[in-house]
């Protein structure tokens, strides 16, 4: 979110996309689409021993998981298990869009909340971060590895004695 003030000092709030959340918002139905076959929360059930939500919150997760799999911690979800939140007797402490959009189904959970697809997408950044970077070493290392063999051919050349 970015504030931009205008002469007048009056604030108005532009939001900027970037090329990751535009291909990220538009292909969404394909990504999770791809993240329910790789049963990716399930993975996470499979994977936690946790009895408490104390117990639970102290797994080591990926940052994806815990946004994407889990309800939104301000809604106060009553923890069951890794897979399982119930809707509190008082009912919900936040009453947003993301507390809404999720549910316990395996196709639900709340892969369709704002969070995740930020989470997902500043996840596919760093990854990309780190690619970019190895990428940018092993041309380094090609273009070094051509100018050694440059010069070696070329004073390969000029020691050679013809008879």
């Amino acid at each position: 979110m970015f504030y931009i003030a205008n002469s007048s000092s009056q604030t108005k709030d532009f939001v900027q996309k970037t090329w990751a959340q535009e291909m990220v918002g538009k292909n969404w139905p394909s990504v999770k689409n791809c993240l329910l076959q790789g049963q990716f929360c399930q993975a996470m059930a499979k994977n936690s021993t946790a009895t408490s939500l104390e117990e639970f919150k102290m797994e080591k997760r990926n940052i994806v998981e815990n946004v994407c799999c889990m309800p939104p911690e301000d809604c106060g979800f009553v923890f069951k298990n890794a897979t399982y939140w119930e809707v509190p007797v008082t009912g919900l402490v936040k009453n947003d869009g993301d507390c809404k959009v999720w549910n316990n189904q395996i196709d639900g959970k709340c892969y369709d909340c704002d969070k995740c697809k930020e989470m997902f997408v500043g996840d596919l950044r760093k990854d990309a971060l780190y690619i970019g970077i190895a990428l940018i070493c092993e041309t380094v290392f090609v273009l070094i590895t051509f100018c050694i063999g440059c010069c070696a051919r070329k004073n390969n050349k000029q020691t050679k004695y013809n008879p």
